[in-house]
């Protein structure tokens, strides 16, 4: 990575919505993006609830970092999981969902580490695709590492592409 560069993760509402227009498949990336944007810019409509909550990873100044011991990650979603609660009394009964969290698993900054989090049901299929399809293929084609400092831009209209 280069020293000067802070690498982030442009998800624009304008992708996601185009993707879901091929499809209801690819509505997880939808719900993930409003869930990213209410932890953006209305932390306090979050859950678990508590005024305050200011998250990192959607700036250069606050940045997350990746974490890759699956003890840690594991660890980050069990706590997520415990906070759904919360949120949704018995989250298993609710059929089709599962318990997203922001941020996420894949960060130090997660659940476990004891700053803020936000959690969400979102579709149990689509939950792990954006893990899956978007954040884990760009760890590896931007080589993030472990430690490596990071953010999320969240946008509503993407940039105008020339490939």
């Amino acid at each position: 990575m280069f020293s000067r560069v802070t690498p982030f993760l442009q998800f624009a509402k304008s992708d996601a919505a185009a993707w879901y227009s091929k499809g209801d498949q690819y509505r997880w990336l939808v719900e993930s993006w409003e869930h990213f944007d209410i932890a953006k810019n209305h932390p306090d409509l979050t859950i678990p609830h508590y005024d305050g909550k200011n998250f990192p990873g959607f700036s250069k100044q606050k940045l997350l970092h990746r974490e890759v011991d699956d003890a840690k990650i594991t660890a980050h979603r069990k706590s997520s999981t415990t906070m759904c609660v919360l949120g949704w009394p018995d989250p298993d009964e609710v059929k089709g969902l599962s318990c997203d969290e922001y941020p996420f698993a894949s960060s130090q900054e997660g659940a476990n580490s004891g700053g803020p989090i936000s959690v969400d049901m979102i579709s149990a299929v689509d939950n792990s695709g954006f893990g899956f399809y978007v954040l884990g293929p760009w760890y590896e084609k931007e080589r993030i590492l472990h430690d490596d400092g990071w953010y999320l831009k969240i946008v509503e209209q993407a940039p105008p592409r020339d490939f």
